[in-house]
């Protein structure tokens, strides 16, 4: 379980990122 944790983490904190990006290219796009 603890070798699950830092994998589930890092993971998640990839979909975040990807997601915040994209949230981020869309408003750029938008407010120009």
């Amino acid at each position: 379980m603890k070798d699950l944790l830092p994998l589930c983490f890092s993971e998640l904190f990839a979909v975040v990122l990807s997601g915040f990006s994209l949230i981020f290219f869309v408003a750029l796009y938008v407010y120009r």
